[in-house]
């Protein structure tokens, strides 16, 4: 199987070979296998390609490894409120282009299924390190009476931190029997379900905790957990049963922890390159009638968790559906794994604010998601969700409490600050509609 490498287009010289095609927006600019020309490298240049894939040709070379789909290919300015708050108002129409297509452009075009196998890879490998962030002294003060602060303000998470870190330990030690070749039992994935529904708390005033990860070997267990967390989050609404949540809490399970043992094979044999990742869609369907014949998930919820990797634009796994084909919760299990991956630190790349996740996942409508379904996703979650910290631009630390669906960045906060004595305080709700005030800027959580 020929090796590829990723390489900038500075870095292309004549006669090498195309591994991958090289699309500019939906249109394929060369196909794979073409052998460049000093013609092709310069107009690469001049329509902005940043890197290509191309075969490896001298033995020995150690692979470099493919970034995923939603990492910026070149500098992106921060993207001002009235743009955001426009691709906001535009998904409550049927939207046929793209919301925020200067984003869009910067972003590299590849396949969910991809993005996760790359990132579990990755995650999969001893020797990976995660990205090493530097909170700011506001942040410091923040990570030190967050609990405190979110309830005095009257908020509860989501899940608890020790209900989560039980859940992980548990994820955990099924993936390791996975990777052993056993099977996660019905049972065991019963008792989980019931486990997390028993401490889990959906109302309006709960919160999805954001904090980084220390280590990729967490980066699994804590993507199932932030993803049940957030899809439960955003789709209770639509009232779901409590039995109906806890097929989905199992679905979610299996699927991560039998994808993270697809891939792991694929480590196993060298061959996470980007040419052997052709297999996949086989490999996907193969695990997905695996686990309709072992696990025992209700068999329309783990359809609907393995159509999660459809798109919009009849692009994704395995089937090529396209918009109403889809199941709309498969598409919100989409966007919270997504969410749940991009403000997550992973080897090599780091953590997103949710405000810039939900900047490229707007870029992705209509290519990946329908309009409606990242309406309602978003106005459940927000950009800047409720418990998560904010800074005002008159330089006071806010904590959002409140959500408006129709006001997105402008959310109800509480201020924050210390007192005399260096004891966090939170003031009085402030509807940031009927004040002159706006959001400069978000906290990241530690």
């Amino acid at each position: 199987m020929a090796r590829t490498r990723l390489i900038t287009v500075e870095q292309a010289k004549a006669g090498q070979r195309l591994a991958l095609d090289v699309k500019v927006g939906k249109d394929t600019f060369l196909t794979a296998f073409s052998e460049l020309t000093e013609e092709h490298i310069s107009h690469l240049r001049d329509h902005g390609v940043g890197e290509i894939v191309i075969v490896d040709e001298t033995a020995g070379t150690e692979v470099t490894e493919p970034t995923d789909d939603y990492e910026i290919l070149e500098p992106l300015a921060n993207v001002p409120d009235a743009k955001l708050s426009d691709a906001i108002a535009a998904l409550d129409k049927e939207c046929a282009g793209e919301l925020l297509p200067e984003v869009s452009a910067r972003l590299r075009p590849a396949q969910t299924l991809h993005l996760h196998a790359y990132a579990y890879a990755r995650a999969l490998e001893p020797d990976r390190s995660l990205p090493v962030e530097t909170p700011t002294e506001e942040e410091e003060w923040f990570s030190r009476h967050k609990e405190q602060l979110r309830s005095d303000a009257g908020l509860v998470p989501v899940m608890s931190p020790v209900l989560a870190s039980e859940v992980s330990k548990r994820l955990k030690h099924a993936q390791a029997r996975i990777s052993a070749g056993e099977t996660v039992s019905n049972e065991t994935l019963g008792e989980l379900a019931q486990f997390v529904l028993n401490g889990l708390n959906l109302d309006s005033n709960s919160y999805v905790s954001l904090e980084d990860l220390g280590d990729a070997a967490d980066l699994i267990p804590a993507h199932t957990v932030r993803t049940v967390i957030v899809f439960l989050k955003v789709a209770a609404p639509d009232g779901e049963k409590r039995k109906r949540q806890g097929e989905f809490i199992k679905g979610i399970a299996c699927y991560n922890l039998g994808l993270a043992s697809v891939v792991s094979q694929l480590a196993r044999a060298g061959e996470i390159a980007e040419s052997a990742l052709e297999k996949l869609p086989d490999e996907y369907k193969n695990l997905y009638h695996k686990l309709r014949r072992a696990e025992g998930v209700e068999e329309s919820v783990l359809e609907m968790v393995f159509l999660q990797n459809e798109h919009a634009d009849g692009e994704g796994f395995p089937y090529g559906l396209s918009y109403d084909s889809i199941p709309q919760h498969s598409q919100l299990l989409a966007l919270a794994s997504k969410f749940a991956l991009l403000t997550l630190s992973k080897p090599r790349l780091p953590r997103l604010a949710p405000r810039s996740a939900a900047i490229r996942i707007l870029a992705r409508v209509s290519n990946n998601f329908y309009s409606s379904t990242t309406g309602l996703f978003l106005k459940e979650l927000g950009i800047y969700p409720v418990g998560s910290a904010v800074k005002l631009a008159d330089e006071r630390l806010a904590l959002v409490t409140r959500l408006h669906p129709e006001d997105l960045l402008n959310p109800v906060v509480r201020i924050i600050r210390s007192d005399s004595r260096d004891a966090a305080v939170v003031g009085q709700p402030l509807d940031l509609r009927r004040n002159d005030l706006s959001i400069a800027g978000a906290l990241r959580e530690f």
